[in-house]
């Protein structure tokens, strides 16, 4: 037995010394290919010392060492990625019931809170279930997945039939004055009946019916034309029905209620202006006053409506028929199923704690069938750095607009899901940041127009950013292009999506993934390609098609590589030399960019940018000056705009004199 045990040894010795550098030679060779974990870089050299050069020596040893047999041990890398799996598959009922206790502790704490906040009913002692809870904004956690934190839209929601906390109040069974009270009154059985669960008028108790939010809701629930057309200008009412009088619903749509003239001339309840196609032959309206409608007279009385007082202000010119919507409608916002934004379930965990975040691993399902997983993060700050951080980098942003009030001043931060109302409800016993950025907004002076990036739902967050990475994908990048628009540029038609591209055999293991040790998460890699015309950028090496064939001809698979920051370069300068918008955008942007640049640059004839960590003694107005800059963009992800983490956004720098 002695022996065996040392022949075992001696095999895997010989395997370590020798089979190791063998591998690491053959796959440097080409003859064969070896995953490897992650890139060992050195550290940061000696400096100073008499024997700096010996220190770097050793450092150097220790570096290939690390890299040898971290990334060329045979069958290491199967092993590691193996244990990950069977960890990940040994913990997930525990992770899912402690994430599910977790929901259930949340809910019972939100429903205390909101008892709490409750007036007691007169006479009876203060009632700690919180009846009501089914008023707007305070239903949704509770009420649709009784084993999860949920999210939910108040408008899609009944709360009058989902109040069981009225049933199970045990202040009303044992509280004799309730029967004097005015809202309890109405209900005699109550008085009568001690077991109160069984009673039916305790479920139509008079509190929920006379709510005033609920009562006044209905008419917005239950008007089609409303709902499926806030434009009116899609209205369908008004292309089925030549006559325009027999589509009723239409007078009490809530942008007509405002024009009284309209309420008294049923024919001519439909604003002619926002007839999209003008196609009905038939209508025989008076000449409309509205500019942008050129329609032929009619034969019956003049009408005395005055012109058009609804939104066509913010609509673009109708200056030819076909023209049915404004340029900078997003086809991807629409949602195509009411349940895409209801969850079913969610649960987080803790995958990681670095010195700037704390990453969870979220697993979620939504009621429309659809699942995943994703890993986001915290930042981590104490509540004073925070306020501190944002008062900081609002002054330096403030100092930058109030230098030149020649250009046009826009801001727009790139929103982290912590930002968001919803955050809190995904990442049990984290916090949002939500009012820091608010706070961010408030702060910005006359002449900042600033927005926040849309994430409005955790579903717009799983769609639109990297399920690994912090950065926005491909498609997020488009979004924000529409809304970039839709802030500088409402005159401008945007440019329609591209063909997708995706790398299914590349995996893209991205920031959160590499923070996490994550091998068994990562997203698929995928850009479009859009017809954006000629164009000229500073890296004249570059070329998107170039590296579509060589990202598709090379499997990236390992944590070493980002394919996101490798196809895409920065770009300090974009020129579309057949647009003649006469604007000149100058951007103080961050990684986001390089995926943007050249979407950002179809809208105007000249680009020019500098990223979060080359700002420093760039000198602002002369930028403006040498290429004509009309509009200025400050545009860089929350974490370093807002709170600055990492202090590398040099802002503050730029020279402004």
């Amino acid at each position: 037995m002695k022996k065996i045990y040392i022949a075992v040894a001696a095999v895997l010795f010989l395997v370590l010394l020798v089979g190791t550098p063998l591998c690491k030679i053959a796959d440097e060779a080409g003859l064969i290919k070896i995953q490897k974990i992650s890139e060992i870089t050195a550290g940061e050299p000696y400096a100073g010392t008499p024997i700096d050069g010996a220190l770097n020596g050793l450092a150097g040893v220790k570096r290939d060492l690390t890299d040898l047999y971290t990334n060329y041990m045979p069958g290491y890398y199967q092993l590691v990625f193996n244990y990950g799996n069977l960890e990940t598959a040994l913990n997930a009922p525990t992770v899912s019931m402690y994430g599910r206790l977790k929901a259930e502790m949340a809910k019972k704490q939100q429903a205390l809170r909101a008892g709490e906040d409750t007036a007691p009913v007169t006479g009876a002692a203060p009632d700690t279930t919180a009846p009501d809870t089914t008023a707007p904004g305070t239903t949704a956690p509770v009420t649709t997945a009784p084993d999860t934190a949920v999210l939910q839209n108040p408008e899609t929601t009944p709360p009058v039939t989902t109040a069981p906390p009225v049933t199970t109040v045990p202040p009303v069974t044992t509280a004799p004055p309730v029967t004097t009270a005015p809202p309890v009154t109405t209900a005699p059985p109550v008085t009568t009946a001690p077991p109160v669960t069984t009673a039916p008028p305790v479920t139509t108790a008079a509190p929920v019916t006379t709510a005033p939010p609920v009562t006044t809701a209905p008419p917005v629930t239950t008007a089609p034309p409303v709902t499926t057309a806030a434009p009116v200008t899609t209205a369908p009412p008004v292309t089925t029905a030549p006559p325009v009088t027999t589509v009723p619903p239409v007078t009490t749509a809530a942008p007509v209620t405002t024009a009284p003239p309209v309420t008294t001339a049923p024919p001519v309840t439909e604003p002619p202006v926002t007839e999209p196609p003008v196609t009905e032959p038939p209508v025989t309206e008076p000449p409309v006053t509205e500019p942008p409608v050129t329609e032929p007279p009619v034969t019956e009385p003049p009408v005395t409506e005055p012109p058009v007082t609804e939104p066509p202000v913010t609509e673009p010119p109708v200056t030819e028929p076909p023209v049915t919507e404004p340029p900078v409608t997003a086809v991807i916002e629409v949602p195509k199923d009411p349940n895409r934004d209801k969850i079913s379930y969610v649960y987080s965990t803790l995958a990681a704690k670095t010195q700037y975040n704390r990453v969870y691993r979220v697993e979620i399902g939504f009621e429309d069938g659809f699942r995943t997983t994703f890993l986001d993060a915290s930042v981590n700050l104490t509540d004073q750095q925070k306020d501190e951080r944002i008062r900081a980098e609002a002054a330096a942003i403030n100092r930058l607009a109030d230098a030149n009030l020649d250009v046009n001043f826009y801001v727009m931060v790139l929103t982290r899901m912590q930002e968001t109302d919803y955050f809190g409800d995904i990442i049990l016993g984290e916090e949002s940041t939500k009012p820091y950025a608010d706070l961010f907004l408030s702060l910005m002076n006359e002449h900042v127009t600033a927005e926040m990036w849309d994430i409005g739902t955790v579903r717009d967050r799983i769609e639109r950013v990297f399920l690994t990475d912090h950065h926005w994908n491909a498609d997020g990048c488009y979004n924000g292009y529409l809304q970039m628009c839709r802030m500088i540029r409402p005159d401008f038609e945007p440019v329609k999506p591209g063909t997708p591209i995706d790398f299914p055999k590349s995996r893209e293991y991205g920031s959160y993934a590499r923070s996490a040790r994550t091998m068994d998460l990562w997203d698929v890699f995928r850009v479009y390609d859009y017809d954006m015309g000629p164009y000229y950028c500073s890296q004249r090496s570059w070329s998107f098609k170039a590296n579509v064939k060589l990202f598709q001809a090379v499997e990236y698979t390992t944590m070493d590589h980002s394919m996101y920051g490798e196809f895409f370069p920065r770009m300090s300068t974009i020129k579309y030399p057949n647009n003649h918008t006469g604007r000149n955008l100058l951007v103080f942007g961050d990684s986001f960019m390089q995926i943007a640049a050249q979407l950002y640059g179809s809208a105007f004839d000249n680009v020019v940018i500098f990223y979060y960590n080359n700002m420093a003694g760039v000198k602002y107005n002369e930028i403006i000056k040498q290429y004509k800059i009309t509009d200025v963009l400050v545009t860089q992800f929350s974490e370093r705009l807002l709170f600055n983490l990492r202090d590398d956004n040099h802002l503050g720098e730029i020279v402004i004199d």
